[in-house]
């Protein structure tokens, strides 16, 4: 299934599920009532929930014209899509998790770069936090933050945890997520660097509105293998961002297992797994500005898509 979390046209917010019908994408309200459905609660009740969800989907589907007739569904164009975890326990970032991302570094920075050496030497995953209030979704304007001239973009595999999970292996990590999405880790890059030159990361990462996420959260059984999707990244058109999840350097059931060993994972978390390297264009000029339109597109998941608003 393909589910988001979206407000309604009369404000109160819920889980659709999408689905095509008539040649156009639309959205079935999972909620049971005339109330909402709220994802934390939906990844809690686990597989009975998801069956349930599945039956639901398939009743609203098999009789549109009732279904109509009683509001439960809904053009994407008459709703505001929020994250589709609003409120998670955890962000798990990754940091470089593609082969073509640290080569890319290596030729920026230099191989003697104290960074490069650390990515290079590294064998166990780099994590970062990245707080729930950065979380913004499909559609929703990104103001630019007024203390940045360097705001940078990274398309990026959204892994989200359906399982409570502890000390698993990565054989056992797979039945423990319950989907994928696209996201956009957003970073202010001068102040990152600044951070980082002194063994820290946080204030570049977690400005508010700096992780777009969504349109979907993208049940596990439609995707299948995580290592086998394309990755893009579109500004005003223009592909800055062409890889695969082929050739992240940690695979998504290692990085699960690897964080599992230090934390317990609950239903919602959930983890933003690297990004591939972007086209060899002068670092400035990939800079976003106000009035940019980014779009991430990985395969299976939708599209998303956001605007750089005016300064803030």
């Amino acid at each position: 299934m393909k589910l988001a979390t979206v407000e309604r046209p009369g404000g109160s917010a819920t889980v659709a599920a999408a689905f095509e019908a008539d040649g156009k994408t639309w959205l079935a309200d999972m909620a049971p009532d005339k109330g909402g459905l709220d994802m934390m609660s939906l990844l809690a009740g686990g597989d009975e929930a998801m069956t349930a969800l599945r039956d639901r989907l398939a009743a609203i589907t098999s009789d549109l014209d009732s279904a109509r007739s009683r509001g439960l569904v809904m053009s994407p164009d008459d709703v505001r899509f929020l994250p589709p975890i609003p409120r998670p326990g955890k962000i798990i970032g990754v940091g470089v998790n593609y082969r073509d991302h640290i080569e890319q570094a290596a030729r920026q920075l230099g191989e003697e770069s104290p960074v490069v050496q650390t990515l290079r030497s590294a064998t166990k995953p780099v994590g970062f936090a990245k707080l729930p209030s950065t979380q913004i979704g499909h559609g929703g304007e990104i103001a630019y933050p007024a203390i940045t001239e360097q705001f940078d973009f990274e398309a990026e595999l959204g892994v989200v945890i359906g399982k409570p999970c502890r000390n698993i292996t990565p054989d056992e990590a797979m039945s423990a997520i319950a989907g994928y999405m696209n996201t956009n880790d957003l970073s202010l890059r001068e102040v990152q660097m600044a951070e980082m030159a002194q063994g820290i990361l946080f204030l570049g990462k977690n400005v508010e509105g700096t992780l777009p996420a969504g349109p979907y959260l993208v049940t596990s059984d439609e995707i299948g293998d995580p290592q086998a999707l394309s990755i893009r990244c579109w500004v005003n058109g223009r592909l800055f961002q062409d890889g695969g999840t082929a050739t992240m350097v940690h695979s998504v059931a290692k990085l699960v297992s690897h964080f599992s060993q230090f934390m317990t994972l609950e239903p919602g978390d959930m983890f933003i797994t690297g990004s591939p390297a972007h086209a060899d264009i002068p670092m400035p000029e990939r800079f976003l500005t106000p009035g940019d339109v980014i779009e991430i597109e990985i395969s299976g998941l939708g599209r998303l898509c956001n605007t750089i608003g005016p300064t803030a």
